[in-house]
């Protein structure tokens, strides 16, 4: 299903199919909440 304002900009010309894929791609990876994590930093002893 695709997003009817990301279809208005691409019939605009305003975007190209690369970057609508990509957005696509951000968001699923942020739904699944893939995107942003990072390893816990080392711990060190006192």
């Amino acid at each position: 299903m695709a997003n009817p304002f990301q279809e208005q900009l691409l019939k605009a010309g305003l975007v190209d199919e690369k970057r609508v894929k990509k957005v696509r791609h951000d968001e699923a990876r942020k739904r699944k909440g893939k995107a942003g994590q990072q390893a816990a930093p080392p711990r060190t002893r006192h």
